[in-house]
């Protein structure tokens, strides 16, 4: 085939790559719509000879006794398993640069700078809007956090003293929600049940201090919550205001929304004390109407912006840092991700010398990730869904380094986030609804990091529990 008209004349270093450029326009090449199509049977056929499964993290959960789940080969689908309605998966780098060519042909441009800053500026507004439409009723409570999270198990059920709550966790706990539109999802239905190869098996029987069949009656007077909506708006003064007995173990949640978190956890830990923060005032108002909130009085809700906000609330970074643990359920994946450095510098000064952060959110290729359309793109990685709330999708190497983890896990530079590496990977599941044989890939990233004890002093050691004025 001959070259180009004015090949031999470009010679310049520049012209060098424009050489290349004219070189390739000579070959015919695919359409868009051929390779979406191409992209799609590569994620949906399994090779002929799979490769092997990339290395996959191990999450360690001792006190409780988990039932085995399955595990798919590479390349396997549960169209080919009729006795299976969810299983573990395997992803292969074929399986990610599948996935990432999809992306790439179907996505288009990211949006024009003027529009992402304002869903940034409306992001408050937006998930406000959000808990209007939807109140307490669109995310499930999440009952499932002490599988994934052992420094979320009361003490009491680690010595074998027992806990609150009875039976064990059955399959309704992990019941499948329908995309809408492929853009939103319950992500807490859809959380993963731990697996034998994230959670050994244990021969104690402390399965039997499990309950997924805890209960909370939601708030149904609206007069109430629109009264509690006006309060955090401004007049907080005249609201309830909890503070943590000298022998609680103290917990913010980051992003906590309604409560789904919450509230399961005050039920289970009678020594555990919540700092509950979200950016939206209608969210705080919901958890704030709970009936638990006011029977407990172990929960201290707050209207926090932690992107905007200098610190979080200034009691719980006093003398070191006040709080034993901070959780974000996928909190971190609204927020832009240029923004997610700052936070996590903001949450070390709130922790205890040897407290941690709780992670789970949205991972690298994830189903609802593949879904999304022109028009959509706000950063690499990062999305705008259709009600105007936002999603970034993580890899393990994004939380380390936003997290200022240093090599070999160790921790990094204070400036950075620096935190140690407890445990950081990916978790898949494959599900298929049997009425009309579709198959999922979700993915999730986890993670738990660690802040740093001082030479010298022991863990927790010098945080004093402070009253909180709000």
């Amino acid at each position: 085939m001959p070259l180009p008209d004015g090949y031999d004349e470009i010679t310049t270093a520049a012209g060098c790559w424009l050489s290349l450029a004219l070189f390739a326009s000579s070959f015919p090449s695919p359409s868009p719509r051929q390779c979406v199509d191409e992209g799609i049977s590569v994620i949906l056929q399994p090779p002929p000879n799979p490769p092997p499964a990339l290395p996959s993290v191990t999450f360690s959960q001792p006190y409780l006794d988990i039932q085995a789940a399955p595990v798919l080969p590479p390349g396997a689908s549960l169209l080919d398993h009729p006795e299976l309605v969810w299983a573990e998966d395997t992803s292969t780098e074929r399986d990610e640069a599948a996935a990432a060519l999809l992306c790439a042909t179907q996505q288009g441009a990211i949006l024009a700078p003027h529009r992402v800053r304002r869903f940034e500026v409306l992001a408050s507004k937006n998930w406000d809007m959000f808990y209007k439409h939807n109140r307490d009723k669109f995310f499930k409570d999440r009952h499932y956090l002490w599988k994934d999270f052992p420094d979320l198990v009361p003490q009491g059920m680690k010595e074998g003293r027992g806990g609150r709550g009875g039976g064990r966790a059955t399959d309704e706990e992990y019941e499948e929600e329908k995309l809408e539109d492929g853009e939103r999802e319950d992500e807490g239905a859809l959380q993963s049940r731990p697996s034998p190869s994230e959670h050994p098996s244990s021969s104690s029987s402390s399965s039997s201090l499990l309950s997924s069949s805890l209960s909370f009656p939601p708030p149904h007077n609206p007069a109430l919550q629109e009264q509690d909506v006006n309060q955090s708006k401004g007049n907080d003064s005249e609201s309830q205001i909890n503070t943590p007995a000298p022998h609680h173990r103290i917990l913010i949640e980051l992003g906590c929304g309604v409560g789904n978190a919450v509230f399961p956890l005050l039920e289970r830990d009678p020594d555990l004390f919540v700092y509950a923060l979200d950016f939206s005032p209608r969210a705080i108002a919901l958890v704030k109407a709970h009936p638990l909130y006011k029977q407990t009085k172990r929960c201290q809700a707050i209207v926090h912006d932690a992107v905007l906000d200098p610190s979080l609330p200034p009691a719980l970074t006093l003398n070191g840092g006040q709080a034993d643990l901070c959780l974000c359920m996928y909190a971190l994946s609204a927020m832009a991700p240029g923004k997610i450095k700052s936070v996590a510098v903001k949450i070390r000064a709130a922790l205890k010398p040897g407290g941690r952060v709780l992670i789970r959110d949205y991972g690298r290729w994830d189903e609802a990730q593949l879904r999304f359309k022109r028009g959509h793109r706000l950063a690499e990685n990062f999305y705008l869904r259709s009600d105007g709330t936002r999603a970034y999708y993580f890899s393990v190497e994004d939380l380390r380094e936003m997290f200022g983890v240093g090599e070999g896990g160790e921790e990094g530079e204070e400036e950075g986030g620096g935190f140690k590496e407890v445990e950081v990977g990916y978790v898949r599941r494959q599900y298929i609804n049997r009425g009309d044989a579709v198959t999922r890939r979700r993915v999730w990233v986890h993670a738990r990091f660690e802040k740093p004890v001082e030479k010298g002093k022991g863990k927790g050691e010098g945080a004093d529990v402070i009253e909180m004025n709000v």
